[in-house]
């Protein structure tokens, strides 16, 4: 949603392994991740959608055939439907994927990314989620794993309103965006007028309403995870965003 700037951090730790779970469905109601690169190291990546595999899981509706698209700005450079005729079953071992079922999908393919390897110059500067969220257990969940010995500032939104400007119809009014960080207890952000934000993030990043939170948060080594719940019990779209500072 903005020119994304250069990270000014010190900080020698990366972002790994991002995930998301949404309900899904078509159109706007597709299930959308996306991700900013910084550095010129080609790396080979895992991609996998998991539907039928997430039954044993406790989730009641998983999508029986998921398919995975691979976009380049506008343009599709690489689709998969079943997982069996991308990858092996040894690739995903070595990948730390557990097993999937067989309308699964997965792909692996070369970019400019950073899988955490401290050898690498390249680094994961965005990661962005952006799909429906519904009451209960059908809120937008976002993941994603910090490696290294140093907190990691970053930049964390959950918009909605803001999307209505980029042809996103079907919006909530308000949401409250929940942080989960290894080892810390949850928080809730509910606006983006906090001392973390006002001062210190470009204007670039603001959302257009009050009710779209946003704060600074500085996660270490661990799992991170971001829900986005609908004020009023709501249902539409909204986009889980995490920015390098």
């Amino acid at each position: 949603l903005a020119l994304l700037p250069e990270s000014t951090t010190t900080s020698t730790s990366t972002l790994f392994n991002v995930s998301a779970r949404a309900p899904l469905g078509q159109g706007d109601d597709s299930l959308i991740t996306g991700f900013v690169v910084r550095g010129d190291s080609p790396l080979r990546v895992m991609l996998v959608v998991r539907g039928p595999s997430l039954a044993p899981f406790g989730v009641d509706d998983p999508a029986a055939d998921p398919a995975l698209s691979l976009y380049r700005e506008s343009e599709i450079i690489a689709t998969n439907d079943q997982w069996a005729s991308a990858v092996t079953a040894e690739d995903l071992a070595t990948n730390g994927v557990f097993p999937l079922a067989a309308n699964d999908a997965a792909m692996k393919h070369m970019l400019i990314i950073s899988d955490g390897d401290p050898g690498q110059t390249s680094h994961l500067a965005n990661l962005s989620v952006r799909g429906r969220t519904e009451p209960g257990d059908g809120r937008l969940i976002a993941g994603f794993i910090v490696k290294g010995d140093e907190p990691l500032p970053l930049l964390v939104r959950a918009l909605s309103p803001t999307l209505i400007a980029y042809d996103v119809d079907e919006t909530v009014d308000s949401v409250t965006l929940e942080t989960h960080l290894t080892g810390e207890p949850s928080a809730t952000i509910s606006d983006w007028m906090g001392p973390n934000v006002l001062g210190s993030v470009p204007s670039l990043f603001w959302p257009q309403t009050l009710f779209e939170p946003m704060d600074v948060i500085h996660p270490s080594a661990g799992a991170v995870t971001l829900h986005a719940i609908a004020d009023a019990d709501q249902s539409g779209v909204v986009l889980l965003d995490v920015t390098l500072l």
